[in-house]
């Protein structure tokens, strides 16, 4: 293998005398740990990308989050196809270092695996969302302790770490699908396939006890969502909101809101997540709550003492149907059941975005309990 040599800076911390007691969630790596994870990375995608492709691009390692079983390196920021905010994950687990690309979410805000694309003339480059059929994005979610490992690091350092490298703007498509395979192939299976089963072969998608998915199922890629009013889980694993685990301010969210009426541009607005555990200690709620317009919304429910899997995400993941809506989303997840797909709970609002805060998640009796313990602080 030709060892290829990149430009090595050392980062500077810009809050480092203001939060010396500041315990972070990652650690900023030396170049020889940065050239072992690049060096040992699996790549298994199916576009031709290569190491020195990624040295290049200066995609390589820069920080690593230490799960335990399981180590992340992260690479700088970059801008991948459709314009997602993006970065290179090097999971380092049981010796393997497997090579991911990692997206943030339009709709839910959170950082995702990628497992795999669809790629047609007509539709163009569509990511997959997991197993076909079935609800699967929440499978997809990195989970809350590196999200907030993510959201620690990319906020302390910044600009230093976004890639405005020429390579990267003209490569962009090979270094973010690089890493996984088209799905369009019958052949082509990705990690994700090989270790996530199927809701129907597992348990772990129906982990949660209550009323909270849709009846109705639609083959043209159209969702109806629940009456919010019957929405409910068993008391043992509702949210403790006695005792709050963790909070961080997201002031780079995917959501925007206009505080100057007469403005065409909108600004983006922060997102306050908070933690939670179940009243049974098995389940980690986060909620979030954007800061100027206060719309909530679960952007996950995981099982605490879950694995991991090879490529970061949770192996006993959660499917939470209807609870885990986000607050703007496709128009066509947003369909009122038993209307035969004729009615939406969406608000169309500024910009285009489609709000369900207002019809839909501001009555589900758990977002109320929610607010109401937010008000009592």
């Amino acid at each position: 293998m030709s060892q290829v040599e990149w430009k090595y800076r050392v980062l500077k911390d810009p809050k480092k005398e203001e939060e010396k007691q500041f315990k972070r969630s990652f650690e900023i790596i030396s170049q020889e740990r940065s050239t072992e994870l690049w060096s040992k990375a699996v790549i298994e995608g199916d576009r031709g990308l290569t190491r020195e492709m990624i040295a290049q691009a200066e995609l390589h390692p820069i920080a690593e989050i230490d799960l335990g079983k399981i180590k992340m390196g992260i690479s700088k920021k970059f801008s991948g196809t459709g314009d997602y905010e993006s970065f290179l994950g090097y999971v380092d687990k049981d010796g393997e270092v497997l090579l991911c690309t990692f997206y943030k979410s339009n709709s839910s805000n959170m950082w995702r695996y990628l497992p795999g694309y669809h790629e047609s003339e007509s539709s163009g480059i569509q990511f997959s969302k997991g197993h076909e059929g079935e609800n699967s994005e929440d499978t997809l979610n990195l989970p809350m302790e590196v999200q907030k490992s993510l959201h620690d690091f990319f906020n302390t350092y910044n600009e230093q770490v976004v890639s405005n490298n020429d390579f990267v703007s003209t490569n962009r498509n090979t270094l973010f699908l690089g890493t996984t395979k088209n799905l369009d192939n019958p052949s082509s299976k990705t990690r994700y396939f090989q270790e996530i089963p199927k809701q129907k072969e597992s348990r772990y998608g129906a982990y949660l006890l209550g009323d909270f998915k849709s009846s109705e199922q639609s083959s043209e890629g159209r969702m109806s969502l629940k009456k919010p009013e019957d929405i409910y889980l068993i008391e043992k694993q509702n949210p403790n909101f006695g005792e709050m685990i963790t909070t961080w301010e997201d002031s780079d969210s995917n959501y925007q809101y206009y505080p100057n009426p007469n403005s065409i541009a909108g600004t983006v607005e922060p997102i306050i997540y908070r933690l939670y555990k179940s009243k049974d200690g098995e389940l980690t709620y986060t909620f979030a709550t954007t800061k100027h317009t206060h719309r909530t919304f679960i952007a996950s429910i995981e099982k605490t003492d879950s694995e991991y899997t090879s490529f970061g995400t949770k192996y006993q993941y959660i499917d939470a149907g209807c609870l885990t809506t986000p607050a703007q989303e496709y128009y066509s997840q947003t369909y009122v059941e038993g209307t035969n797909f004729g009615e939406s709970y969406a608000t169309r609002i500024r910009g285009g975005a489609n709000d369900l805060y207002e019809k839909y998640i501001s009555k589900i009796k758990m977002v109320q309990d929610f607010e109401n313990s937010i008000k009592k602080m």
